[in-house]
């Protein structure tokens, strides 16, 4: 009986009890998933909002991702506050997710807008501002986290995000030039 338990001493198989299950994942482990997770939901995002965005066109698509995006801003911070981890995943993966969306309907958006040549250089343009702006956050952020706390900072990410969506609605992309016959 004792060979059959697993344990050194006798004791009835009717007894034995499974191994005690693993410790909770550290907050250093559950923030490196966090990071791959949201990483790998970045790039299926640009995937995903790119492809709705060929099958529904720039505006509902941007719209569609501005409130997804700002809803994801507004409930973020009770993430925090419930000390929720998978809600603040979610959240992490829906907010990387639509910024992948960014990145991959904006070159479009622009070529469609401008032309090719131009959209191209405008699209770079927008890109290097987009990468300033993410520098210049750092400071601003924690200007604004000393102001309004993050619930704040959050709930102004979120009227910037449909800010944004709102103005889309003056978009207009360029009309279809004719093809020349040869």
């Amino acid at each position: 009986t004792a060979l059959a338990a697993g344990t050194d001493r006798a004791r009835p198989l009717t007894t034995y009890s499974p191994p005690p299950p693993p410790p909770p994942l550290p907050p250093t482990g559950f923030l490196s998933l966090t990071g791959g997770l949201a990483t790998l939901c970045n790039g299926l995002g640009r995937v995903g909002w790119a492809t709705l965005s060929d099958i529904l066109g720039f505006r509902p698509t941007f719209a569609l991702l501005g409130c997804v995006q700002a809803l994801a801003c507004v409930a973020y911070p009770s993430a925090a506050v419930q000390r929720s981890r998978p809600l603040f995943l979610a959240l992490t993966c829906a907010l990387l997710a639509c910024m992948g969306g960014h990145f991959a309907m904006f070159p479009t958006a622009c070529a469609n807008t401008f032309g090719s040549k131009d959209g191209a250089a405008i699209y770079a343009v927008l890109f290097t501002a987009f990468g300033t702006a993410s520098l210049a956050a750092v400071s601003l952020s924690k200007r604004l986290e000393r102001l309004v706390g993050w619930g704040g900072v959050y709930s102004i990410f979120a009227a910037l995000t449909l800010s944004a969506v709102a103005a889309s609605r003056a978009y207009k992309p360029l009309p279809p030039r004719p093809v020349r016959a040869a």
